[in-house]
């Protein structure tokens, strides 16, 4: 008969008094043994949930443990072992080196990974997208009071993420291949939480609220996670500008690309679809698909940008007593607005003519080659003498075609109710792919004297959870432009390289936006000064933070 052992098997103590008292620290159970997990996720330290799984595999760096209630047809213990040697030679490298080794409060030296049906049930039948995996915090803090770390009677004191396990009856992205085949990615995904969260907590001591980077910037470098080990996988470097047609030279670079890149590109679709840029940004406070994707692309922008040791930028970013954009600047040494608004252009520009400046192109993806129906981005067009009013979240960013023919146009832009006075700015001659950038103001006029196609990049780069600003564009002495083709297919189905293989998303839903809100809650347990940046109170619109940019593009 089987030993079940409690939780605390894997939860040795952080100081001279152990949190089990009846375990040697540092014991790595066997293969077949149980222990049992806490998978409550709608509270922190109470009420627990308690779940029995057999420990499937052991490897040098990881426990893999199987939910003994998990759907039948599942993984084996030969798929656990080969899961295992992923982590150990392809996960564990990669984010170690890029962002620091964990803390071990189990004192095992190994990551736990319990995949249970409690991630699958996160998921109702009738969702279109699905949780693949999840790290909790909660499971770094002792049950008792330990140094500067108050008790969590219900943690699971351990370096712990939880897993999708396979259904095949459910199918789809619940099939026993694709969670396979998905797995190591979301591995690497979690394992940046895991790093993050423990090296504030331990190596750093980070007190207050710092110990937990805002979700934006933790989730954008979760997904850079994933990058990097798309880039091992391959055996690719980034910037390379890789397209479709590179990608599908090898059926290595398929593979990996299915693997541990398609799900970036899959966010970023949702980010640039139609006018999606209008109503996100990078730096949301939400978690949703299209901030996912934008952040992670704009991460990568501004490491090609800076064109140096990117290891460094994202060691800098995970190893901080800072968070969101406080710790962004720190690690960029400048003020990163300008670098957003860059990036903003970039996002409509690159790759999409001829002549187009180093600081406005993404050097690591053509994403208009990438996407088989090309760059969803659908920017509206202004029609002569016609206001075109729209709002922008902060960090959200707007497209505006227009043409110039013999005589001079002249484009008024309001913002937040404020008109522009006097003459317009002449916007200097231009040749095809180059951008001029305007001073943000509150109410401007540009004229623009020279024929050709451009677009007018209006980007409200605000830092704070504002309020929408309103802008209003009339524009007077232009030529219409053509209008894009509206995309075949659907922003989801654009990223796959070969059959059968579409990007899946570690989606954003309630119960994730829950987890974030008790992990905030954790902070109460950390003793130590900290920022208070998890208010949510929206502030009013800013109009003098709009930057305007035009673009030739003909």
């Amino acid at each position: 008969m089987k030993r079940i052992l409690a939780v605390s098997l894997l939860a040795a103590g952080l100081a001279a008094c152990d949190d089990s008292p009846n375990e040697p620290k540092g014991r790595v159970p066997g293969v077949g043994e149980e222990i049992q997990f806490n998978v409550q996720f709608n509270d922190n330290c109470a009420s627990p949930v308690m779940k029995t799984g057999r420990v499937a595999a052991v490897s040098n760096r990881a426990i893999l443990v199987h939910d003994l209630s998990n759907p039948a047809g599942g993984f084996d213990d030969a798929d656990y072992r080969e899961l295992g040697a992923a982590f150990d030679d392809l996960v564990w490298p990669v984010d170690t080196r890029t962002f620091g080794e964990p803390g071990d409060v189990d004192g095992n030296g190994r990551v736990v990974f319990f995949f249970t049906r409690a991630i699958n049930d996160l998921t109702p039948s009738s969702s279109s997208s699905y949780v693949n995996g999840l790290f909790y915090s909660r499971d770094l803090f002792p049950k008792r009071d330990r140094g500067n770390l108050g008790g969590c009677p219900s943690s699971n004191v351990a370096e712990l993420i939880y897993m999708l396990a396979p259904d095949p009856a459910r199918g789809g992205v619940f099939s026993r291949e694709r969670v396979k085949e998905t797995t190591p990615g979301v591995m690497a995904h979690e394992m940046q939480h895991l790093i993050s969260a423990s090296r504030r907590l331990y190596t750093l001591k980070v007190g207050g609220t710092d110990w937990n980077e805002v979700v934006w910037l933790n989730e954008g470098l979760s997904h850079i996670a994933e990058e990097l080990v798309f880039y091992e996988a391959a055996g690719l470097t980034p910037r390379r500008n890789l397209d479709r047609a590179t990608l599908q030279s090898s059926a290595r670079y398929v593979d990996a690309y299915n693997a541990f890149a398609a799900q970036n590109a899959g966010r970023y679709s949702s980010f640039v679809f139609e006018l999606a840029p209008e109503r996100n940004s990078p730096f949301e406070t939400d978690d949703d698909l299209a901030t996912r994707g934008a952040t992670w692309n704009f991460l990568r922008f501004a490491a090609d940008r800076r064109n140096g040791d990117d290891r460094q930028l994202w060691n800098s970013l995970v190893n901080s007593r800072t968070t969101g954009m406080t710790n962004l600047r720190a690690a960029l040494g400048t003020d990163p607005m300008p670098l957003f608004r860059d990036w903003a252009v970039s996002v409509y520009l690159d790759d999409a003519v001829p002549g187009v400046p180093a600081q406005f192109q993404q050097a690591s993806w053509n994403f208009r080659q990438l996407f088989s129906s090309g760059l969803p981005l659908r920017p509206r067009r202004l029609v002569d003498g016609a206001p075109t009013a729209f709002a922008l979240d902060a960090g959200g960013t707007s497209y505006l075609r227009f043409g110039v023919g013999a005589g001079r146009a002249e484009l008024r832009i309001r913002s937040g109710g404020n008109a522009p006075s006097g003459a317009c700015a002449v916007v200097p001659a231009l040749a095809v792919g180059q951008v001029h950038t305007a001073a943000p103001a509150a109410g401007q006029a540009l004229c623009v004297q020279e024929p050709g196609d451009y677009t007018l990049v209006a980007f409200y780069g605000v830092d704070t959870d504002s309020d929408p600003l309103s802008v209003e564009v009339t524009a007077t002495g232009i030529q219409a432009v053509a209008p894009q083709p509206s995309p075949s297919v659907s922003a989801s189905d654009m990223a796959a390289l070969s059959a059968g293989a579409a990007p899946l998303y570690h989606d954003a839903t309630d119960v994730r936006r829950r987890i974030r809100d008790r992990e905030r809650e954790l902070s109460a347990l950390v003793q130590g000064p900290g920022g208070a940046r998890y208010s949510l109170a929206s502030t009013a619109p800013d109009p003098a933070k709009l930057y305007l940019s035009v673009a030739r593009t003909r």
